[in-house]
């Protein structure tokens, strides 16, 4: 099944949004904010979802890079067009079996 991003609202917290993802037929809300990270002695900022955002897609990694990419384009003053076409939702079992397939192995069925 498809994510496609339907829109990121600002909300009444500065450098946070509401991030709306459809996930297959399900829509859902994720807030997403923006913080101050020290890496060295250099000041930068980083992406923080709610926890259960990071559940929903732990095997969708490449869908967590794209929705922070779309996140910095706006903080960058960019314009994006909405909805957007993410990537494909990969079940658990389902990402196990396309990791083992792009290194050439086949997924062995149990039971």
């Amino acid at each position: 099944m498809n994510v496609t991003l339907l829109a990121i609202d600002p909300t009444a917290e500065s450098n946070a949004w509401t991030v709306v993802l459809q996930v297959g037929e399900d829509v859902e809300q994720f807030q997403i904010v923006r913080e101050s990270v020290l890496i060295g002695d250099c000041q930068g900022w980083a992406f923080n979802a709610e926890p259960r955002f990071y559940d929903r897609f732990q095997f969708n990694q490449q869908i967590t890079h794209e929705v922070f990419q779309v996140l910095r384009q706006i903080v960058n003053g960019e314009s994006i067009a909405l909805p957007r076409l993410i990537d494909r939702f990969y079940s658990s079992r389902e990402a196990q079996a396309e990791m083992l397939d792009r290194r050439g192995e086949k997924l062995e069925v149990v039971g």
